[in-house]
């Protein structure tokens, strides 16, 4: 789905839209696919493309990442006691 930006001269947003919108006259504005996963963190000034970053996980997925991880490493301790 296609996202409106609007903008300034610097490429700071003032406005974003998605879904159903009108287009402006006589400010600047880009419309950008915004891939999943990703956000708009800012405009290009000179190229007139939206600057996307990754949207950082939540700490609940911080939290899962690291049980994940704890988990993994208790598995390979125990299958070594058990082996060795």
């Amino acid at each position: 789905m296609k996202t409106l930006v609007v903008y300034d001269n610097t490429g700071k947003i003032y406005y974003q839209a998605s879904g159903d919108y009108t287009k402006p006259q006589g400010l600047q504005y880009i419309e950008v696919e915004i891939p999943k996963g990703k956000y708009i963190a800012g405009v290009d000034p000179k190229t007139h493309t939206a600057i996307l970053e990754e949207i950082p996980p939540t700490k609940t997925e911080q939290m899962q990442k690291e049980i994940d991880d704890l988990q993994l490493a208790l598995a390979e301790v125990v299958g070594g006691v058990q082996n060795g």
